[in-house]
């Protein structure tokens, strides 16, 4: 996994950064059961309106740059990237 040397000066940015960052890592590869994560799976939904309700916090109000089909890629990335990781250990 490549480490990201933040260079940039903005708290929104890195505030931002960090949320979807805290998001993501807790997205799950299977459900309790075993089983690999569908969409319709809650941890699936839930990291995605989570990612949504992330913004950028502005004097002039909030922006939300995530919308459902960034939130939905994000999802998938994070749970291939997972299972390619695991894939690479031998678990």
């Amino acid at each position: 996994m490549t480490k990201i040397n933040l260079q940039s000066k903005s708290d929104a940015f890195h505030s931002f950064v960090k949320q979807v960052d805290n998001v993501l890592s807790g997205v799950q590869t299977t459900t309790p059961d075993g089983q690999p994560i569908e969409y319709n799976d809650d941890n699936f939904q839930d990291a995605m309106k989570r990612l949504q309700a992330i913004h950028f916090k502005f004097e002039n109000g909030p922006m939300y740059p995530i919308g459902v089909d960034q939130a939905c890629a994000l999802v998938w990335n994070e749970i291939e990237s997972k299972q390619n990781e695991m894939d690479q250990n031998g678990i």
